[in-house]
């Protein structure tokens, strides 16, 4: 990524969440880049990459054809999909002024503790795990059923 400035933003532009085409630089200054999907369109994910630097989130499709930009200021909170112990499959981005974005990375433990010294704790939230509910009601249904034959 190259470093750009942001002297010519309005204080309105940098709050905002920015989609369109030939974006000025957020960041002057990016600690951590790594590939991502974005799901703005969910029939059709969208590879890229996702860099996060000291004003914000930064995302760039590898065609060159769109680009997110997220300033710190407007991220209301992100939703962690860990799957399966300690690995991050997906980020959901919640902003002020869009719905909420998502991104699937290539690594998210590091992106996680990135997010969490920019953001703070408070903001981060694990998303619930469809499977480990499913698996736990299938447990307690079966362990209902053996109690309901014991006591005939």
């Amino acid at each position: 990524m190259r470093k750009g400035t942001l002297e010519d933003l309005t204080e309105k532009e940098r709050d905002a969440v920015f989609t369109q085409e030939d974006s000025p630089e957020l960041n002057h200054h990016v600690e951590l880049v790594v590939r991502a999907n974005t799901f703005v369109n969910p029939l059709f994910p969208k590879p890229g990459t996702l860099a996060l630097g000291d004003r914000g989130l930064e995302y760039r499709a590898d065609s060159g054809r769109g680009y997110i930009q997220i300033p710190w200021t407007s991220i209301e909170g992100v939703e962690v999909d860990i799957p399966a112990g300690s690995y991050v499959r997906s980020i959901r981005v919640s902003t002020k002024e869009t719905r909420p974005l998502e991104f699937v990375v290539s690594d998210g433990k590091n992106l996680v503790r990135a997010l969490g010294s920019h953001l703070g704790r408070e903001k981060l939230t694990t998303a619930p795990q469809n499977v480990q509910s499913a698996v736990r009601t299938i447990q307690n249904r079966i362990k209902g059923f053996f109690k309901n034959r014991k006591a005939e």
